[in-house]
């Protein structure tokens, strides 16, 4: 991995956090679990049907010794029940977020994407980096999770040879403002607030594989920190997103 350092110091930006009170902290709540019981009744409902159907045609197959059909739709059942799986994994992530131990530590910013990187097993051909580089501290568990997902988003989203990613960062009153954006193709849908929305997914130029709970963590993680996460943009020419904690 070949990484091309290129820093500039600005003028920083400044940020204020606004901190939920008690009634918007309850709405917030009322709607996660009216999220959580909508995906229980649609989306694992249409796998468990996908699941029953194809059990079905193959019990129906051996019933007549018809196997023509046979591997293509155990290759279906195999992919059903990896989807499945990784839609409870998603869930499991959610549910312990507040669960997270409140660590403190410092953080070298650098270091930490190329941890990511290397335990993704994952290569980009340059990484920029400009802003205000220097350690910080913050809770490094929930900041890395943060950064795993939008680094493997980066990654999977891009079917660029030479894959790239441009980090901006900087500190103000304590506070972190980071922007990351990719060389990727970007998201088709230009409604930017529906990728947070939980198994969400979209017909994308290149056929990708997801759960579609990565950015809802992402999200989740943020505001657990009194943080907000957004897409800035989203063009053929990549995605740029936004993180303040």
């Amino acid at each position: 991995m070949n990484i091309y350092r290129n820093r500039t110091y600005g003028t920083l930006r400044t940020l204020t956090t606004t901190m939920l009170t008690p009634e918007e902290k309850y709405d917030q709540l009322k709607k996660d679990y009216d999220d959580f019981v909508y995906i229980v009744s649609h989306d694992f409902r249409a796998s468990f049907r996908k699941i029953s159907s194809l059990t079905g045609w193959m019990k129906d197959d051996l019933e007549n010794e018809d196997l023509t059909d046979m591997e293509d739709n155990i290759k279906l059942l195999q992919k059903s029940s990896l989807q499945m799986n990784g839609m409870l994994q998603g869930l499991t992530l959610l549910s312990r977020i507040d669960r997270i131990e409140k660590v403190v530590s410092e953080v070298n910013l650098e270091a930490l994407i190329n941890q990511i990187i290397e335990e993704n097993k994952i290569t980009f051909h340059k990484i920029n980096y400009t802003g205000q580089l220097t350690s910080f501290n913050t809770n490094q568990e929930k900041f890395k999770g943060i950064l795993n997902e939008i680094i493997k988003n980066a990654h999977l989203f891009n079917n660029n040879e030479q894959k790239e990613l441009f980090v901006d960062f900087n500190i103000s009153n304590e506070k972190i403002i980071l922007e990351i954006k990719d060389n990727g193709f970007g998201i088709e849908n230009k409604d930017l607030e529906k990728p947070f929305k939980l198994f969400y997914n979209e017909h994308f130029k290149t056929r990708v594989e997801t759960t579609g709970s990565g950015l809802t963590y992402v999200r989740k993680l943020a505001q657990s920190e009194n943080g907000t996460v957004q897409i800035l943009n989203s063009t053929e020419q990549g995605t740029t997103i936004q993180i303040k904690l």
